[in-house]
């Protein structure tokens, strides 16, 4: 590998290929895997986020639970089913912080949307 010369736009994702490839390695034996996400920098330096999980824990189902109460929801309805415009989802998030669209649904390819609170009144009205 080749020196860096300056911290630019292409340094930072040939930085974020080494980082995906060398820290799962580094981090197999310790029960921890590592999401390397968003990236700043300036000419000389940059800065990742990097965060460490216990294998095998789903952090967005954590999340859900510390807040599932502001939305009057039950650990049961994590991974409820709800459809919108004919497409089925699945709950797998809620953001206190985005109060216009604080609902976060997978579809069937694991992508994920967000949604108004009011398709909850559909997942409710269907576990209970």
């Amino acid at each position: 590998m080749s020196k860096f010369k300056k911290i630019d736009r292409q340094a930072c994702r040939d930085i974020r290929v080494i980082l995906d490839n060398e820290l799962p390695p580094v981090l197999a034996d310790s029960g921890l895997s590592v999401d390397v996400g968003n990236a700043s920098y300036n000419d000389t330096g940059v800065t990742f986020k990097i965060k460490l999980t216990l294998e095998g824990v789903d952090p967005r189902k954590e999340e859900f639970e510390r807040y599932k109460r502001a939305f009057n929801l039950k650990s049961e309805h994590y991974g409820a089913e709800f459809t919108v415009k004919g497409e089925k989802f699945r709950l797998v998030a809620v953001k206190v912080r985005s109060p216009k669209w604080p609902i976060v649904g997978e579809n069937a390819s694991g992508q994920t949307y967000k949604f108004k609170e009011s398709v909850l009144k559909q997942i409710i009205t269907l576990s209970d």
